[in-house]
């Protein structure tokens, strides 16, 4: 008799199925904005009004909401694990990688003001909130949505602001993970709905108040705490592919970042050359810097290091200043 040979797992931290849906989130994201800069239809927004409203790419951002509940909740579900570590770990995680990519956004912002000079003026900002909101990255809470070095950074505040979030509310659905969700999709329902008829916070705060998005982040962790474990691993066996989407997966979230302030370059190469070439060149230079970003930040991502980017960051700002 054969022996029973487990699934291939490509990662320990890795599930080939997240990888696939992770890939086709930012693919969602990045064709959302490539289609809004060259004025297709494939890229106008959708939904309904003043509650879920928003391009291709929001629904991408959705996708990234729940795949982060599947994660942390699949993690961390069984683990004893104290507040303060697990915050620590998150920070440790998200923030390297996010200073690495506004590194980027802050030299191609004095680039671009090179080459037109005051096209992109940070003159809304004194050097104190750009300092503070950059390096939280909570530039959207202050109504400054991502702020003037990467667009897309917005997404910092609330993802941070959920995992605060994540602790309590995992131990709410895996009390009682029907229940727990409903709840969740209360919160959310309302506060979509107060924001959303009512002007009482800036700048579309349905997409960056942490409650409107805490059901998206909890339906992941309802799925991750009631679907046996073994169904995240079916596809686990998919050695080469499952290999290819790892590597799209793992830099998703430095290339959700970095294509933002790459755009521009999109739309010069356009003016060169058709706008497929220029988009493929676009992805190919976005992808390419992703992948750098997360060689760095795998390599460099202790205490000191962040105090080093940190340094990086405000001497870039001064000079912006």
């Amino acid at each position: 008799m054969e022996e029973n040979k487990k699934p291939r797992i490509i990662s320990e931290q890795r599930i080939v199925l997240l990888d696939i849906i992770r890939t086709a989130a930012i693919t969602l994201v990045i064709a959302a904005h490539i289609f809004q800069s060259f004025g297709v239809s494939l890229g106008n927004d959708f939904g309904v009004h003043n509650f879920y409203w928003g391009s291709i790419g929001g629904v991408g951002v959705t996708i990234f909401l729940i795949l982060s509940g599947i994660v942390l909740q699949l993690k961390y579900s069984d683990k004893i694990i104290s507040y303060r570590d697990f915050i620590l770990k998150r920070i440790s995680t998200i923030y390297p990688t996010y200073y690495l990519c506004l590194i980027v956004g802050v030299l191609l912002y004095i680039a671009y003001n090179y080459v037109v000079p005051n096209a992109l003026s940070s003159s809304a900002y004194n050097f104190f909130e750009l300092i503070t909101l950059s390096l939280t990255g909570f530039f959207a809470f202050a109504g400054a949505w991502g702020g003037p070095f990467i667009n897309t950074s917005w997404y910092i505040g609330p993802i941070v602001s959920l995992y605060f979030l994540f602790l309590p509310t995992s131990k709410l659905i895996k009390k009682n993970p029907l229940v727990g969700l409903a709840l969740l999709f209360i919160i959310s329902f309302i506060s979509r709905y107060i924001l959303g008829q009512y002007n009482i916070l800036p700048n579309r705060a349905i997409d960056w108040f942490p409650l409107c998005r805490i059901f998206e982040f909890g339906l992941g962790m309802y799925l991750a705490e009631t679907l046996e474990k073994n169904a995240w691993h079916c596809l686990d066996n998919l050695k080469a592919t499952g290999n290819g989407f790892f590597i799209a997966a793992k830099i998703s979230f430095p290339l959700f970042l970095v294509h933002a302030p790459l755009l521009p370059l999109m739309k010069y190469f356009s003016l060169h050359t058709n706008k497929i070439f220029a988009a493929l060149i676009y992805i190919i230079i976005s992808c390419f810097i992703s992948w750098v970003i997360i060689k760095i930040s795998d390599r460099f991502t202790n205490k000191k290091m962040l105090y080093l980017y940190s340094a990086v960051i405000i001497t870039a700002l001064i000079s912006v200043s």
